[in-house]
């Protein structure tokens, strides 16, 4: 996932680096600018992800704390099914209409217990 437009254009800039670590990435002709692109934006992300945490850190709590007392929807879902397990069921066809004109309809089969 890009934390930044990777399309958008290059802009010169200076940094200030220890002499002899700048000397030995020069001798093993490492790309000083790919190198700091790809940590900045690794730090960036970090960042942005801690910050989006603490902006949603409540919502998320509540949200968790509802699932433990009330389970998911999916968890109501399988015990439904679990309880009507063996019962007849029957297709209900209802025909949606997506505009006005008659051809322009979408089929929806729902099943029905009895």
């Amino acid at each position: 996932m890009n934390v930044y437009d990777p399309r958008a254009p290059k802009k010169a800039t200076n940094v200030t680096v220890n002499s002899d670590l700048l000397a030995q990435a020069k001798a093993l002709k490492i790309n000083l600018s790919a190198v700091l692109e790809k940590s900045l934006a690794e730090y960036v992300r970090v960042l942005k992800t801690e910050a989006w945490l603490r902006e949603n850190g409540e919502a998320i709590s509540t949200f968790n704390r509802d699932v433990e007392l009330h389970g998911t929807f999916g968890e109501s879902v399988s015990r439904y099914r679990r309880y009507h397990q063996g019962m007849e069921t029957r297709p209900v066809t209802i025909w949606l209409m997506t505009s006005r004109r008659p051809d322009h309809q979408s089929k929806l089969v729902l099943c029905q217990t009895f």
